[in-house]
């Protein structure tokens, strides 16, 4: 049997996969939103008045742009890119027209749709009897719904007919320039969203591993009978660390069973970093590796943990800095400096008094760091 050479996405946990997937949420509704306000923007467009008389060769004879709207009040035009020295229609428009259904709604809207080219018409017919295209695909000139007509007649094109004028190329490099200049912006802003809400997601997936892991007491270094708190390479059972044996089944994401250098996790455009209390209840840092009994305390580690996320590169991946510990707490702040790898927060930044994480969180206050800790809700 030939294995398969496709690259498939990652295999991870319902969890892991529903944060993942109410970040993708953030994009695709801010799109939608934005596709919206476009549409009711070109609804809005201003209509100009035609005062040039335009004739079209169409199956039944010589139509005027009046005939086209057939009686109805609206006209759609499909502009088929056919040159007539060419034997064979643009390939898009090819498939445009292969892609047609039923166009008899339109009809019931009062609106006609019409396809036209700028190939004779009876070269138009030819391919579409090589298509096979019936009335539906637009080709038959017997349903006001789908007429296809040539324009200009049989007389060659003139070289100003050939393609764009610079001014027009011109005016449509200005509108795409103006599109998007309003929709980048919204769509980093949407991206920059929806990573702080998988980071809040994940942080809170944090929590919830940590509560099994200690209540579990699969580190009980002390032998005590109470579990401590554990590092990403623990709960992820990436290694035993102060465990007997490696973690089975984890209860943290594969993803954090590699740490980078300086014992981060990087995800969704955020770092994040574990820290356990030593017998001082200073917050140290999991390095690489993992936590090891000699580096942390027991006794605190029975009681204590906290995690940051910030920003692999603020403004571009993220704003808000997280911070998350044992009691659930949640709050944020925002700080430029906050970025990149070994750019995060002290261990005790979040709370109110300095170098130890066994104090009280500044919760709506300012921490320790200068900076005010606001909770997430």
């Amino acid at each position: 049997m030939t294995e398969s050479t496709i690259a498939h996405p990652q295999v991870v946990s319902r969890e892991e996969w529903l944060a993942s997937r109410t970040a993708h949420l953030v994009h695709e509704k801010e799109i939608t939103k934005q596709l919206d306000r476009l549409r009711a923007e070109r609804r809005r467009l201003p209509m100009v008045k035609i005062d040039k008389h335009y004739v079209f060769d169409g199956p039944k004879g010589k139509l005027s742009l009046r005939d086209l709207f057939d009686g109805h009040q609206q006209l759609i035009v499909y502009h088929f890119m056919f040159d007539p020295q060419w034997e064979k229609g643009c390939p898009g428009c090819t498939s445009y027209v292969d892609a047609l259904g039923d166009l008899s709604m339109l009809n019931e809207r009062n609106t006609t749709f019409v396809v036209i080219s700028r190939a004779p018409l009876a070269k138009l017919e030819v391919y579409k009897t090589l298509k096979g295209w019936s009335v539906a695909g637009g080709i038959d000139g017997s349903q006001a719904a789908t007429q296809p007509v040539a324009i200009p007649r049989s007389h060659p094109m003139s070289r100003s007919q050939k393609g764009f004028t610079l001014i027009e190329l011109m005016i449509v490099i200005a509108i795409i320039a103006i599109i998007a200049a309003i929709a980048i912006p919204n769509l980093l802003a949407a991206r920059l969203s929806a990573n702080e809400t998988a980071a809040v997601a994940t942080l809170r997936n944090i929590i919830s591993a940590q509560a099994q892991f200690q209540q579990g007491a699969k580190a009980d270094t002390d032998n005590d009978g109470t579990g401590e708190y554990g590092g990403f390479v623990e709960l992820s059972g990436a290694a035993a660390g102060r465990m007997v044996a490696v973690l089975v089944p984890p209860v943290l994401s594969g993803a954090f069973r590699v740490l980078n250098v300086n014992g981060e996790v990087s995800r969704s455009g955020y770092f994040f970093r574990m820290y356990l209390p030593n017998a001082a209840g200073a917050g140290i840092g999991e390095p690489q590796a993992g936590f090891t009994a000699a580096l942390v305390n027991a006794d605190l580690s029975e009681t204590t943990w906290c995690a940051y996320a910030w920003p692999v590169n603020y403004q571009q991946s993220g704003n808000r800095t997280f911070f998350t510990n044992q009691g659930g707490d949640l709050v944020a702040t925002e700080k430029n400096t906050y970025s990149g790898t070994g750019a995060g927060p002290l261990s005790s930044a979040a709370f109110k008094v300095a170098g130890a994480i066994t104090g009280s969180v500044a919760i709506g206050a300012v921490g320790s760091d200068g900076n005010t800790w606001k909770q997430v809700n």
